[in-house]
C-alpha cells in the first residue's frame, strides 16, 4: 500500500514538472536574440503583432467558383476564402482580405446571399458583390454592413471583355448579349 501511495507521488511530481518545465526550467535566451513584444494578433492572419497596432479593414469579396468562371484572381493572395454552394449546387467564395494588401484584380465578382453575409459579419468586413439574392439584399437594407455593390457603386468594379484565355467568359443565352462579369481590386475597394 505505502509503494502504491509513493508511486502515485513521484508520478504525480512528475507530471507536475512536465506540465510546467517552461516555468521551472526556461529555455536560455541568446544575449543577441531580440525581444518580442507580443501585444497583439491581426485579425485575419493570427499572426503576433509586435506593437499595438489599429485594426485593419478587412474586405469581403464574393467570387464565382463555377468552373466556366476559372481561373479567378487574387484567390491566391486572400488571407481566408469560404466557399459554399448557393442555387443548382454552383459554389461561390468569400474571400477576405486586410486593408494592408496590395491585390491588383479580384474576381470575377458575384451576387450576395444571406449566408455569406453572416460570416462577413463574423469579421465586421466591407462587402463587394455585384447585386444578389432578394432576402441578401433586404438585409444590407437594415444591417449595418458597409456594402459595395456594383449596381450602386460601379466606380469599385471594372469589367473585361475577352476571351477563355486570360479573363472569365460565359455564353450568353439564346439569341442576347451579356457583359462580361465584374472585377475589382483591393486598391478600388479600400479608397
Amino acid at each position: 500500500m505505502k509503494s502504491a501511495v509513493a508511486l502515485a507521488i513521484v508520478a504525480a511530481m512528475a507530471l507536475f514538472a512536465f506540465a510546467f518545465r517552461g516555468v521551472l526550467f526556461p529555455a536560455p535566451v541568446a544575449k543577441d536574440a531580440p525581444v518580442l513584444n507580443r501585444v497583439a494578433r491581426h485579425s485575419l492572419s493570427g499572426m503576433w503583432l509586435n506593437k499595438e497596432a489599429a485594426t485593419p479593414r478587412i474586405y469581403g469579396v464574393m467570387v464565382d467558383n463555377h468552373l466556366n468562371a476559372w481561373p479567378q484572381s487574387g484567390l491566391d493572395q486572400a488571407m481566408l476564402v469560404i466557399e459554399a454552394p448557393v442555387e443548382a449546387r454552383v459554389p461561390r467564395m468569400l474571400a477576405f482580405f486586410s486593408e494592408e494588401q496590395d491585390v491588383k484584380k479580384i474576381g470575377p465578382v458575384r451576387s450576395a446571399r444571406p449566408y455569406y453575409l453572416d460570416w462577413n459579419a463574423e469579421f465586421d468586413a466591407v462587402y463587394a458583390h455585384v447585386g444578389g439574392s432578394p432576402a441578401a439584399l433586404e438585409f444590407l437594407q437594415v444591417d449595418d454592413t458597409i456594402d459595395i455593390n456594383e449596381f450602386s457603386n460601379e466606380w469599385f468594379f471594372w469589367r473585361e471583355n475577352g476571351t477563355r484565355t486570360g479573363t472569365f467568359w460565359r455564353a450568353p443565352p439564346a439569341g442576347k448579349t451579356m457583359p462580361s462579369p465584374p472585377w475589382s481590386n483591393a486598391t478600388r475597394i479600400a479608397w
